[in-house]
């Protein structure tokens, strides 16, 4: 339906899409990408902590002191901010 709207042949339109998908991005944009996929994990790390802190802060001002260890014990997290 998309190719009879263009005016092209099946085939046609299917050899572009084809060849637009394996084309390689420009290294620019491949290191821009990197670069905030990089920054966007970094985020997310001190998102994921500070969500993890309410959660204790939560714990805490409920007086459940004795439920904060084993929780402790149960998580930490590694460089990226992953609960390990």
């Amino acid at each position: 339906e998309i190719a009879e709207d263009l005016g092209v042949g099946l085939s046609s339109l299917t050899r572009w899409i084809g060849q637009y998908r394996s084309e390689e991005m420009p290294s620019e944009i491949t290191d821009d990408l990197q670069a905030e996929l990089k920054r966007l994990r970094k985020e997310n790390a001190v998102l994921r902590q500070e969500s993890y802190a309410r959660k204790l802060v939560t714990v805490i001002s409920g007086g459940v002191f004795d439920l904060l260890d084993p929780v402790l014990e149960r998580h930490s997290f590694d460089e990226l901010g992953e609960v390990a």
